[in-house]
């Protein structure tokens, strides 16, 4: 398998109405795809568009 199209680990993180930081772990190609993801299965930010997520940090480096 070609390295470049390997899925890596991010966090994404971001806030609910109480100004709670939360996080969510996916795996995606880069971190637009992990924040697309976060969206998508993430009932909250589904329901409260203004939390959009916010940070997406990859949690661990290339290790392959």
């Amino acid at each position: 398998m070609n390295k470049n199209n390997m899925l890596k680990p991010y966090t994404v993180h971001y806030r609910d109405f109480q100004n709670i930081r939360l996080e969510n772990c996916f795996y995606a190609s880069d971190a637009y795809e992990a924040r697309t993801l976060a969206m998508e299965f993430n009932k909250y930010i589904n329901e409260h568009p203004n939390s959009r997520p916010y940070k997406m940090r990859k949690m661990i480096k290339d290790f392959y």
